[in-house]
């Protein structure tokens, strides 16, 4: 029990560490944090929205459970967003510390340790993603499935995470549940499920479940968001569109080297997946198998392929992982190693964080904290690797050290490094190059910008998508600025705009303000 208590402890420390001390960074935070803000703007919570637009891609649960939190925290600036996915993450940990424990205590607090220090779920756990709280439901109804398979109970939790799923991602939240439940079925022979699922009382609470959307949905603007949302953002996703271009699309090969990526640090162990001796729990282990194969084939034929959609393959990986390491009592001697990791890594990491932060200063501020936080981590990792021989065996010395690492990074490494990432200061130079009497426009404006400048400037983006608009708004004297990203600008050389000024925003992107001369 103390064990478990330590380690509960420690996860919740590595789930909440930075998730407020960094601005919006990559685009997936910028468009998911305003669909969160324009809620408390527009009151629907039916019909998420983008830059005051209709954005129908994905049903609202997420987008609703963060703004729940920011009204629980009194939020105006969107930092406990970031809160809703750290709770999500939990949930998830909880599930699978739950099936681990059919295996025994150490079994479960290895796979639970080994999912919450894998390189996508601390991603995904620490951004602004709906895919975590899909990541949530999908264990959910999968730990519903295991426990009918030990106690032939639970398959009203895996409708609650089926339902879940879908009030996420829509039916594509079904997607890795049937691949990997079905195979089962049918190689296992286990009809009995299916009849159980197919009981009236259980088809009407899915049904009753998902309605609470779908019915509202259907409603508005004569059924046309609901079959765009049905056609466009459902099928059209998964078997690609002759009409849309979708981007993140790759090949057939994408997911064998992008999973093992999300799985480091422990990718190197998997070849230490095996046989489990325990056939109790064998068709548990086959289900964890079919989790992890099925899913993986799924996401491998769909056209659109993203890291954040191989999160679902990291749980049933950790689990087998964390099963067969415990199985193995490896006797590892890598005390030394980690021993010195503890010494060198926060020395390390604190050097880094100064530098940077010396060289340009950080934007949220608060540099001395930092560098504190710099010397305690570093004293700390003195004090923790003169204690390691206290530690468990392996693999408990490593995961101590990495979660000791990881929230080290979250905490030091990640402010330090936050403005490069930043969008902030960019989007906020703008106002100093329009005058706030003149109109500003954007020229196509991606889904980023979209949701960075209304995010941070407080005031929607007013959009034009073709050069015929564009002109005719300029012929009109409606508008005297137009901004531009870099990729879209030479579009509209051929207007002969001056341009005034080009604005960095985060590594890569850059903004051009064009003037109507």
């Amino acid at each position: 029990m103390k064990k478990i208590i330590i380690f509960s402890i420690l996860l919740i420390l590595l789930s909440i560490s930075g998730i407020v001390n960094r601005d919006l960074w990559n685009p997936h935070e910028f468009r998911v944090a305003e669909i969160i803000r324009e809620i408390s703007v527009n009151k629907d919570y039916v019909i998420p929205h983008l830059n005051n637009r209709p954005f129908i891609e994905k049903p609202p649960l997420y987008y609703i459970s963060a703004y729940i939190l920011s009204l629980l925290f009194n939020d105006k600036d969107g930092k406990s967003y970031r809160l809703a996915s750290a709770l999500w993450a939990l949930g998830i940990l909880f599930l699978i510390f739950k099936i681990g424990l059919i295996f025994g205590v150490d079994e479960a607090i290895i796979s639970t340790s080994i999912l919450a220090t894998s390189l996508g779920f601390v991603q995904g756990s620490h951004f602004i993603l709906v895919d975590i709280a899909l990541l949530f439901f999908i264990t959910l109804s999968f730990y519903g499935v295991v426990k009918y398979l030990k106690e032939e109970k639970g398959i009203y939790i895996f409708t609650l995470g089926l339902a879940g799923a879908f009030l996420t991602k829509g039916f594509l939240g079904w997607g890795i549940i049937v691949s990997a439940l079905l195979p089962f079925i049918i190689i296992t022979k286990r009809w009995k499920f299916i009849k159980k699922f197919i009981h009236p009382l259980n088809i009407l609470l899915l049904f009753g479940l998902v309605s609470i959307w779908l019915i509202p949905l259907s409603l508005r603007e004569n059924r046309r968001y609901f079959y765009k949302w049905l056609i466009y953002e459902n099928l059209g996703r998964f078997l690609g569109s002759k009409t849309h271009h979708y981007h993140h699309t790759h090949g057939i090969f994408y997911y064998f080297y992008m999973v093992p990526l999300i799985f480091l640090p422990w990718t190197p162990l998997l070849p230490f997946i095996k046989k489990i001796k325990k056939m109790e729990n064998k068709e548990i282990i086959n289900f964890l198998w079919c989790w992890a194969i099925g899913g993986f084939i799924l996401l491998s034929i769909a056209t659109t392929k993203r890291d954040i959609y191989a999160y679902p393959l990291l749980p049933p990986f950790s689990l087998l992982l964390g099963i067969s390491l415990n199985e193995y009592k490896l006797k590892i001697n890598i005390k030394r190693w980690i021993r010195y990791s503890f010494q060198l890594f926060p020395l390390l990491f604190f050097i880094i964080a100064t530098v940077l932060l010396f060289l340009k200063k950080n934007t949220i501020g608060n540099i001395e904290i930092l560098i504190i936080l710099g010397i305690i981590f570093t004293i700390l990792g003195f004090i923790l690797s003169k204690k390691i021989d206290k530690f468990p065996s392996f693999p408990y010395q490593l995961i101590i050290l990495l979660i000791f690492l990881w929230i080290e990074i979250l905490t030091i490494l990640v402010p330090a490094i936050n403005p490069y990432k930043s969008y902030k200061d960019g989007i906020n130079k703008i106002a100093d190059f329009v005058p706030p009497n003149e109109k500003l426009i954007a020229f196509h404006p991606s889904e980023t910008l979209r949701g960075a400048y209304p995010f941070y400037m407080g005031d929607f983006l007013k959009e034009v998508r073709t050069i015929s608009d564009l002109k005719k708004m300029l012929k009109s004297n409606k508008i005297k600025y137009i901004l531009v990203e870099k990729r879209y600008s030479k579009h509209i050389l051929p207007l002969k705009l001056k341009k005034i000024t080009q604005i960095k925003i985060g590594t890569k992107r850059r903004l051009f303000i064009f003037e109507k001369e």
